[in-house]
Parts: C-alpha cells; sequence; structure tokens
C-alpha cells in the first residue's frame, strides 16, 4: 500500500515492500494505514465526513442534515480498541454567529449519542452512530477528490520480511536504505523500482488503484 501525502511522499513508497510481500503469501487483514481523509457513501452525495486521526484516536467532523433539512454540525471523538474498532461520544457543537466577533459564551457542546467506524481493509468500513433515538448505519469509503500523481524519484527506508513458501513461516527480518523511483501508465499501470543501498534491486509491477489519498497496489 502507497500512502500519498504531499508533505511526507518522499518517505512513503519504500512502505510498498512490506505491505505487498505480506499480500502475495496471506489474506489481507485489515490495515493499520492512517484513516484521515474525507469519507462518504458514493449512493449518499452531499453527505460525508471527515477522519482526522492522531495515534488511537480519530476527531471525526459530519456535515448532514437534522428534520428539517438545515445544515447541522456534529463531531464524534472515536478510540481504538484492541479488535481495531473504533468508537466513542458524537457531539452536537453549536456557537456564535460567524460574521460577528467571537462570542465564548455561546460556545455549547453537547453529547447526543455515540459513533463506531468498524475498518473492513484501509479504505473502507461500516460506521454506525445515533442522536438520540435516532440510529443510523451506512457502509464508508474513501472519497478520492482528484487524481494524485506520485511518479518520481525518491529515498527511504524498507523492513523486509522473508517467508517460508511451503508453510508461511516467518524466516528473517531485514531493515534497509533504498532508493526509489516510480512511473505511473496509462490505467493506473505503475511499476516501482527499488535499489537497496546494501545491494540488489527489486522491481513491483501492477495496477494502482486510488482511493482518497491512498493506493494500493496487489
Amino acid at each position: 500500500m502507497l500512502h500519498v501525502h504531499p508533505l511526507r511522499r518522499l518517505l512513503r513508497i519504500a512502505a510498498l515492500v512490506a505491505g505487498m510481500s505480506a499480500a502475495m503469501i496471506a489474506p489481507p487483514a485489515v490495515a493499520s494505514a492512517d484513516l484521515t481523509d474525507l469519507w462518504w457513501n458514493p449512493a449518499e452525495p452531499g453527505w460525508g465526513v471527515t477522519f482526522v486521526q492522531a495515534e488511537n484516536f480519530i476527531f471525526a467532523t459530519f456535515f448532514l442534515y437534522d428534520a428539517a433539512t438545515k445544515p447541522t454540525w456534529y463531531t464524534g471523538q472515536m478510540s481504538r480498541d484492541s479488535n481495531g474498532i473504533w468508537s466513542g461520544p458524537l457531539y452536537l457543537t453549536s456557537g456564535s454567529y460567524f460574521g460577528a466577533p467571537y462570542n465564548a459564551a455561546m460556545r455549547g457542546t453537547t453529547q447526543v449519542g455515540m459513533v463506531t467506524f468498524t475498518p473492513s481493509n484501509e479504505s473502507a468500513g461500516a460506521l454506525t452512530y445515533n442522536v438520540g433515538t435516532v440510529a443510523v448505519a451506512k457502509p464508508l469509503q474513501r472519497q478520492s477528490l482528484q487524481a494524485i500523481q506520485f511518479g518520481g524519484t525518491y529515498i527511504g527506508a524498507a523492513v523486509v520480511d522473508t517467508y517460508n513458501c511451503t508453510d508461511n513461516r516467518p524466516v528473517s527480518t531485514a531493515r534497509r536504505f533504498v532508493d526509489a523511483s516510480a512511473s505511473q501508465g496509462a490505467g493506473g499501470a505503475t511499476q516501482i523500482n527499488f535499489s537497496f543501498t546494501t545491494g540488489g534491486t527489486c522491481s513491483f509491477n501492477g495496477l494502482a488503484v486510488q482511493s482518497g489519498r491512498l493506493f494500493r497496489m496487489d
């Protein structure tokens, strides 16, 4: 998995070594990728939620509408449990008029329910939340705002895990500095070349599929 971020792209491409090696030998598990992104249900344009993750905490900002179709401001504060499920309180927030000087006395935060996000992989999952007695459940996926170009030259570090091909037992782990180059072709066809400072090269070829700020390449 390649995680592209404008401030981190020089370091991220080497993470493909571990992610793609695991994908070749075992079924995919729930990923530990940063969930910071804009999320939505494509069947419901106009509704969405933004996740900002800091370690084991996510601040979720909802944009939705009340029973009178008035835009309403809700925020969730979710923590991750040992099973990788995120949950926490959901708040209704109010404040002073944006066109007037800020009035701290008008700020209000009231817990109205709970919110839970259960990832199925690094780019999709199930969201449930309630506002009082009204409960909502829907699938979520990252929303791609525009195509991200990541072709170029990189430098970083890689963790390379080696497994026995017959019984999937771990054999060794190596940590190496690596130079890398990536090229994108038509339809997402991608080639990534690694050159290790300790000697040796490795190439990956496949289809890079974008989901929000992430790319997945098997």
